[in-house]
Formats: C-alpha cells, sequence, structure tokens
C-alpha cells in the first residue's frame, strides 16, 4: 500500500506490460502523488497506461520524462460525467512526444511486439514503434 491520498483509487498499482527490462509500476488510478513515490523505480517503457482515464492529475511532467513512453493508451468511456481525458493531460502527452491511444475514439487497443519492434492497433489505425534497448 503507498503512503499518500486517503482514496482508495490513488492507491491501486498495476504492473506496466511492454517495457525493455524489468517494467516500472504504472499508475491504475495513481496520480501526481503516487507517481512522485514510484518515479525512483520506475525505467523506460514503450507503452504507458495512463492512470485515471487521462484525469487532470494523471501523468505530471516528471513522470512521463522518466519513462520516456513512445506511446500511452488511455481507457475512456466516449461519454462520461467526468470530461475524462483532460485536456492538461492531453497536452502534457504530446509534450513528451507520445502518440495517444484513446478508447473512445480508437476502440479496442491492441499491442504486440517481438521485443524489436511494437505494433498499436485501433479502429482504422496502426502505427509500428522502434522499442529496441538503443532507442532508450
Amino acid at each position: 500500500m503507498l503512503p499518500g491520498p486517503s482514496h482508495v483509487h490513488a492507491r491501486r498499482v498495476v504492473p506496466a506490460a511492454a517495457g525493455n527490462g524489468p517494467a516500472p509500476p504504472a499508475g491504475g488510478d495513481a496520480g501526481v502523488v503516487a507517481e512522485s513515490l514510484l518515479i525512483r523505480r520506475a525505467g523506460t517503457v514503450d507503452l504507458l497506461k495512463v492512470g485515471h482515464h487521462g484525469s487532470r492529475t494523471a501523468s505530471g511532467d516528471a513522470w512521463l520524462a522518466r519513462l520516456q513512453a513512445k506511446a500511452a493508451v488511455l481507457s475512456v468511456g466516449k461519454i462520461n460525467r467526468y470530461g475524462h481525458p483532460n485536456p492538461e493531460t492531453l497536452e502534457r502527452l504530446a509534450r513528451h512526444g507520445i502518440a495517444i491511444w484513446r478508447t473512445d475514439r480508437d476502440g479496442t487497443v491492441d499491442v504486440e511486439t517481438d521485443g524489436r519492434s511494437m505494433i498499436v492497433r485501433g479502429k482504422g489505425r496502426t502505427e509500428r514503434y522502434d522499442v529496441t534497448e538503443a532507442t532508450h
């Protein structure tokens, strides 16, 4: 259990699935406070699952700089009363050069990798990313 905000969602952490070497933790519903506690343990990743549906406090600049992800997936409903993903979060991802994949626009996002490249597929969209060790 992480110290920090008492809100139960902020304490949830899931492992990242697509990194070179050991996978760093990626926030389930963790925001910048939880990220700041995890950042020292994190390494680079190829694919980031953005925490808390891309809320305003998800995926801060320091976290994104540390992870150096090529692409990010945001699990978002087409119509949600919270306004996710937050425009500030989308701007942060873009500033860090991270390709954005959103389930509200791209539908189911499929990812496959052979350790040298990563192919991400969504509704009407497919992109290939170089994920060799030398790129990080």
